[in-house]
Parts: C-alpha cells; structure tokens; sequence
C-alpha cells in the first residue's frame, strides 16, 4: 500500500504544479499586458484598461498564494507514516472507496482507483478525523465505514 500512497502523493504533487504554473504564466502574460497599457495614451480607456489588468494580476496572484499554501501543506506529508488517527496523508479505505486527506484537489485516478483528494478542513474531512479503523458514520444521507487505515 506504501506504493499506492506514494503515487497518490505525487500524483498531487503534480497536479499542484501544474496550477502554479499556470497561474504564474498568467500573471507574466498580465504584467506584459499592463506595461504595453501603459504605453498607450488612449486617455480614460487608458485607465479602465489599466485598472482591469490590476483586479485580474490580484486575482489571480491570491490563487497562486493559496496554491503555493496547498504545495507546502503537501510537502509536509511523509507516505511511510503509519498512525491510528486520521490527519494529513492518510489514505482511507471506506466501503465508498478510496480518500486521501490533503487537498481538495478532486478526484485522481492512481493505478486504474479513483481517489478522492480533500483537505482536512472540508466537512467530510472534518467527520473522517472524528474516525479511526473499523467505524461507521453518516454523512449528507451516505454511509461510510472506514475499512482501513493507511
């Protein structure tokens, strides 16, 4: 199962990766944007234009931050670690499959299994961390029973 979890990890690695980079090459695209705005002297439009490529670099630079938070979040998680309590990184087995408690990154597919990504702090999360191996709990009308614990 070690494996597994290595590969879910750095499955959402890369896919953390791929946000930030994305970002960061709009951010770029945008700074070229504004200094070519302000070479133009086209008067109000000028500074509608201007102000429009300023909320869009501020946009986008507050999802690059929480980005750039999520890829720490991750890179503190250790695969080997085994506990008896849920928290960042573990990878739970339910009877509605697989769950791997670090971001909310969605569903991935690893070695042909669908893995559910969510953070701690969604409110799935919140009640998987009220859990440990072998309990039952309900959440919006759906059981879940944690099989196992990794």
């Amino acid at each position: 199962m070690s494996s597994f979890k290595h590969s879910i990890l750095s499955a959402c690695k890369q896919v953390i990766h791929y946000k930030i980079t994305l970002l960061s090459d709009a951010l770029s695209e945008l700074a070229e944007s504004a200094n070519v705005e302000s070479k133009s002297s086209a008067g109000d439009k000028h500074e509608t234009g201007r102000a429009m490529v300023h909320l869009e670099q501020e946009k986008l630079g507050k999802q690059l931050q929480e980005w750039e938070n999520q890829n720490n979040l991750i890179s503190r998680i250790d695969p080997e670690k085994q506990t008896d309590s849920i928290g960042l990184g573990s990878l739970i087995e339910t009877n509605r499959g697989f769950f791997f408690m670090a971001s909310n990154l969605g569903k991935l597919m690893i070695d042909e299994r669908e893995i559910i990504c969510i953070s701690l702090q969604s409110p799935l999360g919140e009640q998987f961390t009220k859990c440990k191996e072998g309990d039952k709990f309900e959440f919006n009308k759906v059981g879940y029973q944690i099989l196992k614990l990794n």
